[in-house]
């Protein structure tokens, strides 16, 4: 005999909508996977038939086989009056489940039913538990334990006995389901104003029809049917991990506080705060930086800290929406809490107070860390390496809350594993460095979604293993540390553990900024997959190193989104050396394997079409860029840069599109694109670089890579120095490899090149907000070597 299983999900999730969730409760994502989705999963079994009752306008798909879905086009008034539309459509001689769509099971529901209702006499069962503390929010059981074990009563919202429903009811006859419910329509039969199913099984009940109970432990099942379950079900699934919040703007606002004060103390040194001032020089600040940067030090900080901490307690701040319950959650749970702010110490404890937390528990169970009684205050990362060594964390297991940039960079900085924007703006929070975003914190499905995120890459990672090795393992088998190796700009690069061994991933940064735009326009992403994937593998023969791939990671659409790499973070390889201070021999091995590089693909370029040409189409709006972002630029760097480099700068936008030209006629080879000392792991026993990052790959001329090395790797001192060795000796290894290659030519392309991509960064960079920097003071530096360069040759 088979089983309908009947699923109605006709409510509006009024609960969901209230707090700000966009989609039908049954499509809210936990861990990346929708909540009808987890009771599916338990519904596979060949004799059962699921149907599902859901509004038209929800938009639900279900592609498994023995799921129909009953679209119905207005909100009924109760699951019993949604599953009378529903008997219409099923097989009558089966007997049916009903199970809420919010609620799935950690046991086998179906067989359970099964076992425990065919070939008994009765005429259907409720599946109860008994909750502990009981909580009215259920409908309660009455069981007649001494004689039958009958249910002899059921009510919805009032605790009549320890046992609560679970959602689930079973009828042995769908006919006699159909009858009652019409009766209860007809009678005009509800509890608390609805068309409950315990108002049809009360009916039953009151005419004699036997209900047995189904009676399951409370671990057994998992309720999602409210914002909070969600909340509950995600902290559950993350019991180890420590939480940190922000203060301001994240547990509660306080922008409009902190205008209205620093408005009044402004007012004394006859400044106007307006909301550029307030952005740029107050949110998210601590006094200090505040006094240093805005009244230029020439007042007491202590002075006006005192003067702002009186003014702030005249009013009161507005807590976020859910922030309170959510710690209570957490401590009721035992987690590890910490507040991270630049408050300083008498208002954050001021505050945490004022919502609700005791000075007993703010000392005992909730972290407490200031920003200016660390070494630095954020945006730097030692308020947040301070929290993590008090809760006895490491990054990778922490979860930080914040609303700021300077906070966002600094749990960036400190390495934090999972970074939660709070806000509204959720472009903004993500372009500076949120993994995910809320807009309070009644809405925290999202979190559980990153490591849905984090899951589904490692079935990419553990798919991508197996084809390069022929190792068969699945996605537990891969552990990802998010903590970033390198990267941030384009990609972000991390360690993953798969059996034994360590290895590197190198994924896609999705986060959208300027600088990944302009990634996406230069198709770096694609070139690099092609480089692995067709280039690397020639290298083989000769004496270039480059870490091996094991293979692309692609998405469910087989879409690449990343690398699986060799990983040279070990204490056999360094990176990033500074060969300012290195012998020159090590810098002379660079520019050694930099020309056996490209005399390998020498006038060999032609094999390689899908790699460009510096005059390709993709690369034909460099010239306006340069020509559009050089005015922006110059005003950005003027007090930098001296008239007579400024001047150069000019020249160059004037014959940008020449130099593209010049660059990609002649001999050419394939380029690395962005040698530096930052790209190259050395093999600590004999300084052989491995290079990595090849997403600049191009077809050009093999001096631009020598003349890039220079300006990136070296001050404009040892620049000078070395210029004229370095140009010889790669000139040198070419000709001794075969490359027929002019030194006049040589020259020429040299002092073309130094005006190509390295000035292109320059104004790339130099020209990026702040807010969308790594490092913030890399365009400072380079633009400074890159001109005295630019004068030197």
């Amino acid at each position: 005999m088979g089983l309908n299983v009947i699923v109605p999900l006709c409510g509006i999730g009024k609960r969901f909508s209230d707090v700000g969730y966009t989609e039908h409760k049954s499509l809210v994502r936990v861990f990346g996977k929708r909540i009808i989705d987890y009771l599916l999963d338990n519904l596979t079994s060949s004799d059962v038939r699921v149907y599902i009752a859901c509004h038209t306008n929800i938009g639900l798909t279900v592609n498994q086989k023995n799921v129909t879905l009953i679209n119905i086009d207005t909100h009924t008034r109760g699951a019993a009056e949604t599953v009378a539309l529903v008997l219409d459509f099923v097989d009558q001689s089966n007997p049916c489940l009903v199970l809420d769509g919010d609620t799935f099971y950690n046991i086998d529901i179906v067989e359970m039913t099964k076992l425990q209702t065919i070939g008994h006499l009765m005429d259907g069962a409720i599946v109860a538990f008994k909750p502990d503390p009981p909580d009215n929010s259920f409908s309660y059981i009455q069981i007649e334990w001494n004689f039958t074990g009958n249910v002899t009563d059921i009510r919805e919202k009032e605790i009549i006995s320890p046992y609560a429903n679970t959602g689930g009811y079973y009828f042995a006859n769908a006919q006699v389901l159909k009858t009652y419910i019409h009766k209860c329509i007809q009678d005009n039969f509800t509890m608390n104003g609805e068309f409950y199913l315990s108002c049809v099984i009360k009916l039953m009940l009151n005419d004699g029809l036997v209900f047995k109970p189904i009676v399951i432990e409370k671990s057994d099942f998992v309720i999602l049917g409210t914002p909070s379950h969600v909340t509950d079900y995600v902290l559950s699934q993350q019991p180890n991990l420590v939480w940190l919040f922000d203060l301001d703007g994240t547990l509660v606002l306080t922008d409009h506080i902190y205008k209205s004060v620093w408005t009044d103390i402004l007012k004394y040194y006859n400044i106007s705060l307006t909301d550029d001032i307030y952005d740029n020089y107050i949110r998210g600040k601590d006094d200090y930086m505040v006094v240093e940067t805005l009244l230029n030090s020439v007042v007491d900080v202590q002075t006006i800290s005192d003067r702002k901490d009186t003014l702030f307690k005249s009013h009161e701040p507005i807590v976020v929406p859910g922030a309170v319950e959510f710690i209570r959650k957490l401590l009721a749970k035992s987690s590890k809490v910490c507040i991270v702010t630049n408050c300083n110490r008498t208002t954050a404890e001021w505050i945490l107070r004022g919502i609700g937390f005791t000075q007993e528990l703010i000392f005992n169970r909730i972290g407490l860390v200031i920003g200016n009684e660390c070494t630095r205050p954020k945006p730097y990362p030692d308020p947040y390496l301070r929290a993590l060594e008090l809760t006895g964390a490491s990054p990778e297991r922490a979860v930080v809350f914040e609303d700021s940039c300077s906070g966002l960079l600094s749990a960036q900085s400190a390495g934090i594993g999972l970074i939660v924007g709070i806000g509204q703006n959720r472009d903004v929070l993500m372009s500076r460095g949120a993994h995910v975003t809320l807009k309070d914190f009644q809405t925290v499905s999202d979190i559980s979604n990153y490591s849905g995120i984090m899951r589904n890459l490692c079935e990419g990672l553990s798919k991508a293993y197996t084809c390069a090795t022929g190792k068969k393992v699945c996605k537990d088998d891969v552990h990802i540390n998010p903590t970033k190796l390198k990267g941030g700009y384009i990609a972000d690069v991390m360690t993953v553990h798969i059996g034994d061994c360590d290895y590197v991933v190198k994924m896609e940064n999705t986060r959208e900024s300027n600088l990944r735009t302009v990634a996406i326009e230069l198709d770096l992403y694609n070139r690099e997959y092609l480089f692995y994937d067709t280039i690397a593998p020639l290298l083989n023969a000769t004496d270039v190193r480059v870490p091996k791939c094991y293979g692309i990671v692609r998405d469910d659409n087989f879409t690449p989104i990343g690398l699986l790499l060799e990983n040279l973070n070990t204490p056999d390889y360094t990176i990033g050396i500074d060969l300012n201070t290195q012998s020159v021999e090590v810098s002379l091995k660079i520019v050694k394997r930099m020309a056996q590089l490209h005399a390998t693909f020498w006038n060999r370029t032609s094999s390689f079409k899908s790699i460009k040409r510096n005059d390709d189409p993709q690369f034909s709006n460099w010239s306006q860029f340069v020509k559009y972002k050089y005015t922006d630029f110059r005003t950005r760097w003027q007090n930098v840069l001296t008239p007579s480099q400024l001047e150069i700068g000019e020249n160059i936008v004037a014959r940008f599109k020449d130099i593209q030209r010049e660059l990609s006629t002649g001999d050419l080879t394939l380029l690395h694109g962005d040698i530096k000392s930052g790209n190259i792991f050395f093999r600590t026993s004999d300084m052989e670089p491995h290079f990595i990052d090849w997403q600049y790959l191009t077809c050009g001329k093999g001096v631009q890579d020598l003349v890039f090395l220079l300006i990136e790797s070296y001050t404009p001192h040892v620049a000078k120095k070395y210029t004229e060795l370095f140009k010889r000796y790669y000139f040198c290894i070419l000709t001794e490899l075969g490359c027929e290659y002019s030194w006049s030519q040589f020259e020429i392309d040299f002092k073309t090149a130094m005006c190509y991509y390295p000035f292109f960064v320059a104004v790339w960079f130099g020209t990026t907000p702040e807010e969308d920097l790594i490092d913030v003071n890399f365009p400072f530096f380079y633009i400074k070597r890159l001109f005295a360069f630019l004068e030197a040759n």
